[in-house]
């Protein structure tokens, strides 16, 4: 299974929160990590859609937030979506959870990932970012982000450089490029681009 298809974009959740709604999905077709984002998502706009309703309440205090909730399309959607989620059986959690998944990204990807993004690991978050992804070492991510902070470090030759180490180096970042929002991509692409060129001047 492709990263890609693990991590959803808000776009790619919207369409799957539709899909549940209009019944053209089944429970058997997630995995647990889509059921945990689907459900936040809908968590999300179950909230959003709380914060409107008191708005209304404000404006006419003679109704209900009951009554209001009956009426509101989004609140019933939310709704609708974390009662459909919440039908996963048990076992199905536990089973998934029993099972020993390779992390859906590697230390190097997650480093590049906040590099390129513009975000910050420290020793301090490190532990949890790195559980995030399914690891377990702040300190080594930590060391990693801050190896990749240097630029020359991201599009330099690698030590002892070797045309299998260079190409390594330019498909990792190229699997990265992939992650991030297309508004974040123009430095990576960039660096991609450099790293290609050194190639091709280094070993054809």
């Amino acid at each position: 299974m492709n990263i890609r298809d693990l991590i959803l974009n808000e776009g790619e959740l919207f369409q799957l929160f539709r899909k549940v709604l209009e019944g053209l999905i089944s429970l058997n077709d997630l995995n647990e990590s889509h059921i945990s984002q689907l459900r936040k998502f809908a968590q999300h706009s179950q909230f959003q859609a709380t914060r409107q309703i008191d708005q209304i309440l404000q404006i006419n205090p003679q109704y209900t937030f009951e009554e209001i909730a009956a009426r509101h399309g989004n609140y019933k959607d939310a709704n609708r979506v974390l009662e459909w989620l919440d039908t996963v059986p048990k076992e199905k959690h536990k089973s998934e959870k029993t099972k020993t998944e390779k992390p859906l990204l590697n230390m190097n990807q997650i480093a590049l990932k906040y590099v390129y993004e513009g975000l910050q690991i420290t020793r301090e978050n490190g532990n949890e970012i790195a559980k995030k992804y399914g690891h377990n070492s702040g300190e080594k991510l930590f060391q990693r982000f801050t190896y990749y902070s240097s630029t020359s470090n991201r599009k330099g030759k690698p030590n002892s450089c070797t045309s299998k180490k260079l190409r390594n180096k330019i498909e990792l970042i190229e699997s990265v490029i992939e992650l991030m929002p297309t508004d974040k991509r123009d430095r990576a692409t960039d660096e991609v681009s450099i790293l290609k060129k050194l190639y091709e001047v280094e070993y054809q």
